[in-house]
């Protein structure tokens, strides 16, 4: 474990014993991985276990920012205390950051708890993600349900790459079309609806979505999506610029089928070259 200098100087920090019923585990810690908790009790080394990370909330009152598996592990074989940095005078914000940031030097941690973490320690990116998913009933989460979005860092890159408004749409349409589908949910098909949001946005609403393409299924949709890349579409090149062109071309028939070649409905290719 790193301690940065420079974000805890205006903090007091200390080295004490403390007892391991006084530590609590706040939502920016990353998902407990019970298999990881199991190996270091198994394996406990009192020499190597190292040193626990605290924040100071009250008279006995602490919370583990860093060290939360070991923590757990020496609950579960019954260690009563343990040596801790205990830094006083850290705000939940400031503390679920250093979580965040401290994993550039140790394990990096997965895009769900990256999120969380992100969220608990107000940073704005994910601030504004978070306010998206729960206007639009959304949720992230770690496996395929109904309105929830596992692809957490499609989210993300779509925020960067599409912009607010693509991703806010998106959500909209899919809830509006394909509500509780799982597989409209799926980072190719989130990149690839996104990218129609953005490019269709002045025509596009979540109603006309749901008129136009509400009727297919979006498991068949992703399938005829990879036969037409050939079946090189996948989830680390979904943003690939080709890629999004060949799905928005899809989409873009299917809309438009049975539409007369002077409706106003009408989406054009221009849209995909402009965004129009």
């Amino acid at each position: 474990m790193m301690i940065r200098k420079g974000f805890y100087m205006k903090h007091m920090q200390s080295i004490e014993r403390i007892p391991l019923s006084e530590i609590c585990i706040e939502p920016y810690q990353r998902v407990l991985n019970n298999a990881r908790v199991k190996r270091i009790a198994d394996n406990f080394d009192p020499a190597r276990v190292g040193v626990l990370l605290l924040s100071k909330r009250g008279p006995h009152s602490y919370a583990i920012v860093d060290g939360q598996h070991r923590l757990c592990a020496m609950r579960q074989i019954g260690v009563p205390d343990a040596v801790c940095i205990v830094v006083v005078g850290l705000s939940y914000e400031e503390e679920a950051n250093y979580f965040r940031i401290q994993t550039r030097d140790t394990n990096a941690l997965s895009a769900y708890s990256l999120y969380k973490a992100g969220v608990q320690a107000k940073d704005e990116h994910f601030l504004r993600i978070e306010a998206i998913l729960v206007q639009n009933d959304y949720e992230v989460g770690l496996k395929a349900e109904p309105m929830v979005i596992t692809a957490v860092n499609t989210l993300s890159r779509v925020m960067t790459v599409q912009g607010e408004n693509a991703l806010d749409l998106a959500l909209k349409c899919i809830r509006a079309a394909w509500h509780g589908d799982s597989t409209a949910l799926r980072r190719e098909m989130l990149a690839g609806i996104s990218e129609f949001s953005r490019r269709y946005e002045s025509k596009l609403t979540p109603d006309l979505f749901r008129q136009r393409l509400g009727g297919l299924i979006p498991a068949d949709l992703f399938f005829e999506y990879r036969s037409r890349c050939e079946g090189r579409v996948n989830a680390h090149n979904a943003f690939k610029p080709i890629y999004l062109q060949i799905f928005c071309g899809m989409l873009r028939d299917y809309y438009n089928k049975s539409l007369g070649s002077t409706s106003k409905l009408r989406l054009g290719t221009e849209g995909e070259r402009n965004g129009k």
